[in-house]
């Protein structure tokens, strides 16, 4: 049996310190006679470098480019359930049959921002303005506050609705997720 071949067949056991006691004497002894597994060893002792484009790098990108698409998806939807709910602030005909898209509107703010405040502040406050610039006739000042923080507080509360729809929907992903 050629011990050249042996010996080559122990080398990546030996550079990485592998071998027992035995076995290493054995290697080493044949070493310093032979040219041939001495270049093999060097060889494999090199080290080698290579260029590999950082994960780190890629994956920001990725995320990068998810996020701002999400980032938009989410601007349309919103956007069109404001102006769905708003379309039922302004057109007194439709206000009661189309009080469902506050329902909507603050079901998706609650799902984007997973927190109660957008739901809140995007159905009252244009609500509020709007109805403050309605003509009261001879009410009071108190007289038109109070219908027209009554006509905000019904938006919020259907708004809240859907918020709260839309939270225990994602509560209910949730436990799925962790079973």
């Amino acid at each position: 049996m050629n011990r050249c071949a042996i010996v080559e067949d122990l080398l990546p056991l030996y550079v990485d310190n592998l071998l027992q006691e035995e076995t290493k004497q054995w290697v080493e002894e044949h070493l310093p006679q032979c040219p041939s597994c001495q270049t093999a060893l060097a060889q494999m002792e090199e080290v080698i470098t290579v260029d590999l484009p950082n994960p780190n790098e890629e994956a920001a990108k990725t995320i990068k480019k998810v996020t701002r698409q999400m980032k938009r998806y989410e601007f349309i939807l919103v956007t069109l359930a404001f102006l769905l709910a708003m379309r039922t602030t302004i057109i007194p005909e439709l206000t009661f049959n189309g009080l469902w898209a506050y329902a909507l509107l603050g079901g998706l703010l609650y799902a984007f921002y997973r927190t109660w405040l957008p739901p809140i502040v995007l159905s009252f406050v244009p609500s509020f303005l709007y109805y403050v610039q309605d003509d009261f006739g001879d009410a009071s000042f108190t007289e038109i506050i109070i219908s027209v923080a009554s006509m905000g507080t019904i938006y919020t509360l259907l708004s809240l609705i859907g918020a709260f729809i839309a939270y225990a929907w994602i509560q209910a992903l949730q436990k799925e997720e962790q079973r």
